[in-house]
């Protein structure tokens, strides 16, 4: 899978994370409790409008089950870049890594994530 086609999967599931039909909400009863309180406030629509592209939810999820194949640095990486939105010297400085190795480091969790995906669709079709 070439770099921009998992990067483009990778910032569809970080807007997976941050949506209310995402990782983030389902993880907390206090999330799905005021989400369902937003709900009932605004009609039946949650009071934030979303923007930006449409999420593909099957994918996003798809992801998050092949995360766990990833190192843990890895899966922190690309949290904070594509999840948390944190900026490149920020992320480098929290799992010190030099400045100048980011894109390698990068690239490598990508490669990571877009075999363990290649992983968890074999073993779905079986």
């Amino acid at each position: 899978m070439d770099r921009s086609a998992i990067a483009e999967r990778l910032e569809n599931w970080g807007r997976w994370c941050r949506s209310s039909d995402g990782a983030m909400a389902a993880a907390s009863m206090t999330g799905a409790i005021c989400e369902s309180m937003l709900r009932w406030a605004g009609g039946g629509e949650p009071r934030t409008a979303r923007t930006g592209p449409a999420i593909d939810s099957n994918d996003a999820a798809l992801l998050g089950r092949a995360m766990v194949r990833l190192t843990l640095d890895q899966r922190r990486l690309l949290g904070l870049l594509y999840v948390d939105e944190k900026r490149k010297g920020f992320i480098a400085a929290l799992l010190r890594i030099l400045p100048r190795e980011f894109d390698r480091h990068l690239a490598a969790a990508q490669d990571a994530i877009s075999i363990a995906i290649s992983v968890c669709q074999n073993s779905n079709s079986k």
